[in-house]
C-alpha cells in the first residue's frame, strides 16, 4: 500500500532536483571556455549526456534531454555554477496542486537545517518548556542558513 503524501513528496523532490541544481567547479569559470569545461566535467562525473547549445558566460545546454541555462556566482568557497531548467513546468510535478506543491517544497528545503538544529539543540534541553523557548532560535537559524547559502539571492543575470 502506497501513501499518497509520500509519493507526492517524492515526485516534488525529483522535480526540484531536475528544475534546479548547482555545483562547485574546479576553476573560477572566468571565461566561456572554462565554463564549458566545467559543465563537461560535471556531466562526465555525473554520468549524464550533455549537449552545449550556446556557449558563453550564460550557456544553454541540454542534459539528459532537458534544456537548461546556467550562470555562475561566487560564494565564500569560490565559484558556484547554478543550472536552471528553461521550461520548469516540464519537471514532472504538474499533477500536484499548487498549494500542496508549495508546502512540499518548503518541507524539502528546510528538512536538513531542521534536523541539524534538533541534533544540536535537543541534547541541551532539560525540560520540555525549554524546547518551546528554543523555537524562535530555530526560526532564526533557518533564516540565517537561507541567507548565508544564497537561497534568497537574486537570480537575475
Amino acid at each position: 500500500m502506497r501513501i499518497k503524501g509520500v509519493e507526492d513528496l517524492r515526485t516534488v523532490a525529483q522535480a526540484e532536483a531536475l528544475r534546479e541544481f548547482s555545483f562547485r567547479p574546479d576553476t573560477m569559470c572566468r571565461n566561456s571556455r572554462e565554463f564549458t569545461d566545467a559543465l563537461c566535467q560535471y556531466a562526465r562525473e555525473s554520468g549524464k549526456d550533455l549537449v552545449i547549445t550556446k556557449e558563453g558566460m550564460y550557456p544553454e545546454f541540454t542534459m539528459d534531454g532537458i534544456e537548461y541555462t546556467a550562470y555562475r556566482y561566487f560564494s565564500r568557497w569560490g565559484a558556484v555554477v547554478q543550472c536552471t531548467m528553461k521550461y520548469p513546468e516540464q519537471a514532472g510535478d504538474g499533477k500536484i496542486s499548487g498549494k500542496r506543491k508549495l508546502i512540499m517544497r518548503f518541507l524539502i528545503r528546510s528538512l536538513v537545517p531542521v534536523l541539524v538544529f534538533l541534533v544540536i539543540a535537543l541534547p541541551r534541553v532539560e525540560k520540555p518548556s525549554q524546547l518551546i523557548a528554543l523555537l524562535p532560535l530555530g526560526a532564526a537559524y533557518l533564516i540565517l542558513l537561507k541567507f548565508s547559502y544564497g537561497n534568497f539571492r537574486e537570480k537575475g543575470h
